[in-house]
């Protein structure tokens, strides 16, 4: 919206305030006795919107001088005041939207006074021309805030019109309008050109108080809300990423105190600056200072760890331990090498050793390992150590075999050497003892024997009729490595034994019955027994004899035993053959007792 004349006309970027001048309009001159139109209206100021998009307030121009009346003219009619600079003869009320020249005076013989100050019935009205006695008067003075009053009359001199008003392109954001002075006309000359109007504006306040608090890929940025002159106001966030420049997130709020808004989509770990822009519908806006978004420093919180077999040819894998910090947070690794496994005297970078993971090779043996964990976010870097780990060695190596001794049958011992082994630092040994059902132990069933961990082994009749080795296990700090002995030969079954004698029973006369148990005996299973009963003089029965056909556990006395002693001799007998073993021995047997009997 330009106007005819930017003469008075000024810019100024409303967020600091200020007032806007008003443009001069022209004088009019005589023809005829006629008033000649008025001058150009004046141009319009022009503002940025917090968006960089022109926005205009409209000025209105002042107004023209009107002509002098005479009795053979016609009237003269104020020049347009506002933004097209015409210059006519419209005679119409002003608008606000275009400015134009007030209507001419009526010149009647009564005056028409015209308004010394500003229309306050209509924004949009221009003030009116003044009047004097057998005089038309002056145009009105441009539309818009403040339209300006014509000036006074004097006797024979017609007024001009009345000053252009102002107004802005929206609601709210004039302060104060002036409407300017109508320029006075003089008989058979030009009239004068009003004066200029002005209109002042007030800046909105900054918002105050804002800051960003970061979250996972967001951040929340607060704010305070000034009092504002004007209401509604907006109040847009704005974000600037890293190299970047400020763009508007999400949608504006309005009204609450403290407000908050949640940014999404951010990258973790990039560094953010943020803004906040309170603007109106008019045009108005103003910006807030720039919050940056903190960020924590990066802390160690656990020592990074380091696992995996301390010898060449191993891998050793690094866990970063636990950090605190904004995210995101990056790793980055470096092994070392140490000569104590304190690393007292510091430790040596091990070139190209920057992953998570490290292959030991035989240029570490005999030293140890650590690795040092380098954490970074957008604040910075730390690092942290993991312990060393234990002497990278050579793991064991088995030079000759175990060798069983011992005689293979249940009951007996077996013990298995070590063996002869390779490998640094200390080998340390543990057992294992395994059963077979075949003589190599291949293609058959092999047992691991239950809690049989030392380098011994007491044969049980569990073992018997299968095949015995030993495992023998090295380890050390590098690693561990098994090997197995020689295969005993098949276990044999232990012999039978007596634990407590067999013992007999019953009435030790003629004519009664004995019987004999089979006494307790060790020995592999399973056990049978069988018997046999002798008589003896000795007390001891170191001289038995046997008694034909006494071969069962019960024996029926006779008078034969009669005067003697007797015993039963038990032989108990399994797969490692028959053993026996006497009785205890009885006294001696006495005849049996007859009942008396009358022979006469």
């Amino acid at each position: 919206m330009g106007g005819g004349g930017c003469a008075g006309s000024s810019g100024g970027q409303l967020a600091t305030g200020g007032s806007a001048a008003i443009g001069k309009g022209g004088s009019s001159k005589t023809s005829s006795g006629a008033g000649k139109s008025g001058g150009a209206g004046g141009g319009a100021t022009t503002v940025l919107s917090h968006t960089g998009n022109s926005v205009q307030i409209i000025a209105g121009g002042a107004g023209g001088g009107g002509g002098q009346k005479n009795s053979s003219s016609a009237a003269g009619a104020g020049g347009n005041g506002g933004v097209d600079g015409a210059g006519t003869n419209a005679g119409l009320k002003g608008v606000a939207a275009t400015g134009v020249g007030g209507a001419a005076g009526t010149g009647s013989g009564s005056p028409t006074s015209g308004s010394s100050s500003p229309d306050t019935g209509t924004a949009a009205a221009g003030g009116f021309g003044g009047g004097a006695s057998n005089s038309f008067s002056g145009g009105g003075g441009g539309g818009g805030y403040g339209g300006g009053g014509g000036a006074p009359s004097t006797s024979g001199v017609s007024p001009g019109g009345g000053g252009g008003g102002s107004r802005a392109s929206g609601t709210g954001v004039v302060m104060a309008a002036t409407g300017g002075a109508g320029g006075a006309t003089v008989t058979n000359a030009a009239g004068k050109p009003g004066t200029a109007g002005s209109v002042s504006f007030t800046a909105l306040s900054q918002p105050a108080n804002v800051m960003a608090v970061a979250g996972d890929t967001t951040a929340t940025v607060t704010w305070t809300n000034p009092t504002q002159p004007v209401s509604p106001v907006n109040y847009q966030v704005y974000v600037k990423p890293p190299g970047g420049s400020f763009t508007a997130s999400g949608s504006p709020v309005t009204g609450s105190d403290p407000a908050s808004v949640t940014v999404t989509g951010l990258t973790n770990g990039d560094a953010y600056d943020f803004h906040v822009v309170a603007y109106t519908s008019d045009g108005l806006s103003t910006t807030s200072e720039t919050s940056s978004l903190p960020t924590t420093s990066v802390a160690n919180t656990s020592l990074p760890t380091v696992s995996g077999t301390t010898a060449s040819g191993h891998t050793l894998t690094a866990d970063v331990g636990t950090w605190s910090g904004t995210p995101a947070i990056t790793y980055a690794y470096q092994w070392q090498t140490c000569a104590t496994s304190d690393c007292a005297g510091g430790g040596s970078n091990i070139s190209s050793a920057t992953d998570s993971t490290f292959v030991l090779t035989g240029s570490q043996t005999g030293s140890y390992v650590r690795v040092v964990v380098t954490a970074t976010n957008a604040a910075g870097s730390s690092s942290a150590t993991s312990a060393a780990t234990s002497m990278i060695g050579t793991a064991p190596t088995n030079d000759s075999a175990p060798e069983l001794t011992g005689t293979p049958t249940s009951g007996q011992t077996l013990s298995t050497t070590d063996g002869n082994w390779s490998g640094d630092p200390t080998i340390a040994y543990t057992y294992a003892w395994q059963t077979c059902t075949t003589s190599n132990c291949s293609g058959g069933t092999v047992t691991t024997i239950p809690s049989a961990a030392g380098s011994s082994l007491a044969l049980a009749d569990a073992q018997y009729g299968l095949y015995v080795r030993a495992a023998v296990t090295a380890t050390n700090s590098a690693g561990a490595s098994s090997q197995y002995s020689n295969v005993s030969a098949r276990v044999a079954a232990a012999a039978p034994v007596s634990t407590t004698p067999a013992a007999i029973t019953g009435t030790q006369a003629d004519g009664s019955t004995l019987t004999v148990s089979t006494g307790s005996w060790t020995g592999t299973p399973t056990i049978s027994y069988t018997y046999q009963w002798q008589t003896c003089s000795a007390v001891d029965c170191s001289d038995g004899t046997n008694i034909p056909s006494a071969t069962s556990s019960t024996f029926a006395l006779t008078g034969t035993q009669v005067g003697t002693y007797v015993r039963a001799v038990v032989t108990a007998s399994n797969a490692a053959g028959p053993v026996t073993a006497g009785s205890t021995v009885t006294g001696l047997i006495a005849a049996s007792a007859i009942a008396p009997t009358n022979d006469t």
